[in-house]
């Protein structure tokens, strides 16, 4: 062997072994007792896959999260949207939960939100909605229905001037949402459009009421507890309130994990919604979670190629928004059809996100493999983990699904730099 060679040989065996020392670093990080007591308790579930998929994509949110972490400054924004899965909010909620007890992160902020009971359909558990007036929801996945859908992919339209609306986001006793700003997103432009207006507590007054477009931000001089909104006829052309969705806000530094899903929603439901883009920006997430894929792969007619294209067509959408924004895609689970037919489509959709998410350069947090794989529904239905239908979670199942979500967020940021 030449000079040549052997230093090339040398170099290769240099190479192998830094790279073998940072995977051997990265498996040895110790495992949580939280998730320790779960894959005890749960053995069907499978450790080995419990983490994040191209974590240095996360970059910028850890980034963010790390400098909230350490100075405590600045605000931090993460958004999950999907499906039903993500409407009842008991999974996301659950990642909301487990951010809030984390000292790293003060969460003084519920964000946005839809008040869902107005439109109709289920509300989440953990805030509280009550109105006046006659409201119609409508979904975006209705293909016979029209609407001006944001990024909640759901509306509630009203014709009464007298209409009303409250949200309470400290429903839960453990809950301390402090409002001081609030944006309400409706189309502001439209001329047969009613205004918005926020009703106040005693002794509270505006600072500054601001009118952009799609959405109008009040400024309040002291934080309440919940939030009124009425509206007001100021000419004759005005006819109508087409409400998209409210973020409750404050200027105070923490963490903010929102949340929006859609019942039935698949991955081209959203490209329905005109203003999806013009909401999104006006929030300005640093992170994204999409859990979308069961719906696509619930149909009998499934397409892999097209559930590829409008993936890759969603993320362009996102990025369009904000080029720097992290995406994380939680992938579909293991499911049934009509209950007793286990969905092998899933699995496809699932090596598709995979794909997706190299290709793309986005985070994927892989549920298919973590809940157990194939037919692994039949072990979360036995345990109470699944609703009758073996499609769905039960509450305790997407509140495991969450804290799952979670502790493998946590361990990409420990990887990162995170303390």
């Amino acid at each position: 062997m030449n000079y040549r060679n052997l230093i090339a040989c040398f170099s290769i065996i240099l190479l192998f072994g830094f790279t073998l020392q940072a995977q051997t670093a990265s498996d040895s990080l110790p495992m949580s007792d939280e998730l320790s007591d779960i894959f005890s308790q749960y053995e069907f579930l499978n450790a080995s896959e419990n983490n994040i998929l191209q974590p240095e994509s996360l970059r910028n949110y850890f980034s963010k999260l790390q400098k909230l972490e350490m100075k405590q400054e600045g605000q931090v924004h993460a958004l999950h949207i999907g499906d039903s899965h993500i409407q009842a909010d008991f999974f996301s909620g659950k990642v909301r939960d487990l951010y809030a007890e984390d000292i790293r992160f003060p969460m003084n902020a519920r964000g946005f939100a839809f008040p869902y009971k107005i439109a109709k359909t289920n509300n989440p558990h953990n805030y509280g909605v009550s109105y006046t007036g006659s409201w119609e929801g409508k979904r975006c996945v209705k293909g016979n229905l029209s609407s001006r859908w944001g990024l909640a992919g759901v509306t509630a339209c009203t014709f009464s001037a007298n209409s009303t609306f409250i949200i309470n986001p400290n429903k839960k006793p453990n809950q301390q949402y402090k409002i001081q700003r609030i944006k309400v997103f409706y189309p502001t432009f439209d001329e047969r459009s009613f205004e918005a207006t926020v009703d106040l507590e005693d002794g509270n007054s505006l600072t500054s009421t601001i009118m952009g477009d799609g959405y109008v931000e009040f400024n309040l001089l002291k934080a309440q507890d919940n939030i009124t909104i009425a509206l007001k006829k100021t000419n004759e052309k005005q006819n109508q309130f087409v409400l998209q969705g409210i973020s409750m806000e404050n200027d105070e530094s923490g963490l903010i994990y929102s949340a929006s899903g859609v019942n039935g929603a698949e991955v081209p439901s959203y490209f329905r919604c005109e203003d999806f883009k013009k909401n999104l920006a006006h929030l300005n997430p640093q992170l994204i979670v999409v859990s979308l894929g069961t719906n696509d792969a619930f149909r009998t007619n499934f397409v892999a190629s097209r559930f590829k294209a409008d993936f890759v067509k969603l993320i362009a959408d996102i990025r369009s928004v904000n080029p720097n924004i992290s995406i994380l895609l939680t992938s579909v689970g293991d499911s049934y059809r009509k209950r007793k037919y286990v969905n092998r489509d899933n699995a496809e959709a699932n090596k598709v996100i995979r794909e997706i998410g190299i290709e793309q350069k986005v985070a994927v947090w892989d549920f298919y493999q973590v809940m157990g794989g194939f037919k692994s529904m039949d072990n979360w239905k036995a345990n109470g983990l699944s609703s009758v239908d073996k499609l769905h979670l039960s509450q305790k199942g997407y509140e495991l699904q969450g804290e799952l979500l979670y502790r493998a967020l946590d361990r990409a940021y420990s990887e990162f730099g995170g303390n």
